[in-house]
């Protein structure tokens, strides 16, 4: 960690001195975290998908380093959930019914390296790439119960990050991830919109093989946190 942080001050002393122009910014956007799994009998393959729905905000910095060529350093706040519809848990009784709800709060440090192609005065059209490190610092998973006739109604909620499905003593995800993303935006004068897809590079189980008794064997463990996002923003500093 003394190393990530020591590499990003490193990028910005250098921004500030090599940059032609800087700018900071705020922006807020709509945001899909996808979390992509496999069962304990599927070793390659991730069928198993969550998706969540949320909203982005962050405080970015822009730097153009030469004819165009730059990048941009971000930290973003993300709130992301779903809920699912009640369905009858139990055919033999319809009256008893379940829903899922999920709620997760990240910190994310974007980094990427862009360039901006002017189309017209003070409106450029930009590509992007780059890595994000984000940490999800709760997560949690609430699985709602009710009965219609009786009128009754309960709930439990677990942390994501808590889950030991295999009761191997180890906990089965880690709340760390990085991604590469991709993707375009359009600025005019301070305005710009910006919106792109970011893939998972690191496994998201920290215990990555589940020890099953009933079959006596150890299946690899694999998942990858996804996201897409579009977001509006403004630099309200330029120099």
């Amino acid at each position: 960690m003394k190393r990530l942080w020591s590499a990003l001050i490193l990028v910005l002393m250098v921004g500030s001195v090599c940059a032609q122009q800087q700018s900071l910014g705020v922006e807020i956007g709509f945001t899909q975290p996808v979390l992509r799994e496999n069962p304990a009998t599927e070793k390659k393959k991730l069928p198993n998908v969550t998706t969540l729905n949320g909203m982005k905000v962050g405080l970015v910095y822009d730097a153009t380093l030469i004819k165009g060529f730059g990048f941009r350093l971000g930290v973003n706040y993300t709130l992301g959930g779903n809920q699912s519809k009640w369905i009858s848990s139990n055919p033999m009784a319809l009256a008893e019914k379940t829903r899922e709800k999920n709620m997760m709060h990240t910190i994310e440090i974007p980094i990427d390296w862009q360039y901006k192609f002017t189309i017209a005065k003070e409106t450029y059209l930009i590509l992007y790439t780059g890595p994000a490190l984000q940490y999800t610092f709760a997560f949690d998973k609430t699985t709602q119960t009710k009965n219609e006739l009786l009128g009754t109604e309960s709930s439990t909620k677990v942390n994501h990050y808590s889950v030991d499905r295999d009761e191997d003593g180890k906990q089965d995800y880690s709340p760390f991830n990085i991604t590469w993303g991709v993707g375009a935006g359009f600025q005019y004068k301070n305005y710009y919109l910006r919106g792109g897809y970011d893939f998972g590079i690191i496994n998201h189980y920290k215990d990555r093989f589940y020890n099953s008794s009933i079959e006596s064997q150890e299946y690899k463990m694999n998942g990858r946190f996804d996201q897409w996002s579009i977001k509006l923003g403004i630099y309200f500093l330029n120099f």
